[in-house]
């Protein structure tokens, strides 16, 4: 084997390796372990599922893999709950002709935004027919028992299609660098609502701790007495009418 392809076949074991030593793990279980991608993320948030059985890719599943499936989704799931996001925020699926030689599921937000997305093939990557859906996969399987492969002529035209279309207007273009500038527009617009949101919440958590605070201080008062009250007994006392002025009265305290 020549060099070069040496070094190819190093490369596509990358995520093999780094689940055998646990390396970027996230969360894991016995079947299966979330990946969070730092060597070439492409948006803000990149993560990829991978079943700790070995499968090749996405073609190689069966219709026996459903339960599996089905396990990779609730890590993914997990794994946004933990970025205190909604799954509305992520496309989860699989690319039809991915480079790793292990089945990788991955679960990318939307905004796209990253330095590592550098390349229009990047975009049609996760933004054409290239990505199926989870459901798309889970769907076929079900149907047919298998995912048919894609012919390579397909692939390679899907990768330099344009213009490119933002996925979350109406923009397209076919200058890649204008599409990641409009990129960029809109993941400060989601930035700033979100921050703005967070602390929104923060304020009003830290209000509420100071209220709970605040009724913690307060000093305990001992239960005071009745007032005592006074009256007049206008009743004559007989065996003091003779000491007391007409007309007088006698004071009691109760």
């Amino acid at each position: 084997m020549a060099e070069s392809e040496t070094d190819v076949e190093f490369l596509r074991g990358e995520l093999t390796r780094k689940l055998s030593a646990g390396e970027n793990v996230v969360i894991q279980s016995e079947r299966a372990a979330v990946l969070r991608n730092v060597t070439c993320p492409k948006a803000q948030y990149h993560f990829v599922v991978l079943p700790k059985e070995e499968i090749a890719n996405v073609l190689a599943l069966k219709r026996e893999h459903l339960p599996l499936l089905d396990h990779m989704m609730d890590l993914a799931n997990d794994v946004i709950k933990q970025q205190q996001l909604s799954p509305n925020d992520f496309r989860i699926g699989f690319k039809i002709d991915a480079f790793m030689n292990r089945l990788n599921m991955h679960v990318i937000s939307k905004d796209f935004y990253s330095s590592s997305m550098r390349r229009i093939q990047h975009w049609n990557t996760f933004n054409s027919d290239l990505f199926i859906t989870f459901q798309a996969i889970y769907a076929l399987l079900y149907v047919k028992g298998s995912v048919e492969p894609m012919p390579a002529e397909q692939v390679e035209q899907l990768l330099h299609a344009t213009p490119v279309h933002c996925n979350q207007c109406s923009f397209y273009t076919e200058n890649f660098g204008q599409l990641k500038r409009h990129l960029y527009i809109h993941w400060r617009e989601r930035e700033s609502e979100r921050l703005s949101k967070m602390g929104v919440a923060n304020l009003s958590q830290r209000m509420g701790q100071m209220q709970i605070n605040k009724g913690a201080e307060q000093p305990v008062h001992a239960k005071q007495p009745a007032k005592k009250k006074w009256y007049v007994n206008k009743k004559k006392n007989s065996q003091s009418s003779s000491s007391s002025p007409k007309g007088g009265a006698n004071t009691k305290l109760i």
